[in-house]
């Protein structure tokens, strides 16, 4: 199999600048993957109720 054209976009807690990334140059990238990333608001995630 040849290898995919254009680039896989890896980002570690910049996500949405990568996603703003792979919206403007979608043509550029093959994939995207985002690891550690958080909302643009920084919004703090729910809290989980404790299991009995």
């Amino acid at each position: 199999m040849p290898p995919a054209a254009g680039a896989l976009l890896v980002g570690a807690l910049e996500g949405p600048d990568c996603i703003r990334f792979a919206v403007d140059h979608s043509d550029r990238l093959s994939g995207l993957v985002l690891w550690g990333s958080c909302s643009p608001t920084g919004a703090p995630r729910p809290k989980s109720k404790p299991s009995r």
